[in-house]
């Protein structure tokens, strides 16, 4: 919780781009959470007339372990998919 307040008093001056990246099944932590979170970054950011690379991308039915290895390649197509975003993501900000 604390560092998650530091970070939403620190909006204004976030210079990298971020993202969060949740399974809408997760059981563990509610991805809401997550949407509201980047979203109360950006509005506190823009509030100083700045506007952070800032994004959540929930992927619909994943569960809260996203990236583990599946046991065949249909397992672990899920994962790949989430792999080629982070790339792609990635890459526009090189």
């Amino acid at each position: 919780m604390e560092g998650s307040i530091a970070l939403l008093l620190s909006a204004p001056s976030l210079s990298v781009p971020f993202r969060i990246v949740h399974g809408s099944h997760d059981r563990t932590t509610d991805h809401k959470r997550s949407v509201e979170f980047v979203q109360a970054i950006v509005t506190a950011a823009k509030a100083y007339e700045h506007v952070p690379d800032a994004q959540c991308k929930i992927y619909e039915g994943y569960e809260h372990v996203m990236l583990k290895v599946g046991i065949d390649e249909a397992d672990d197509a899920k994962r790949q998919v989430i792999l080629a975003d982070m790339e792609v993501w990635l890459s526009e900000r090189l």
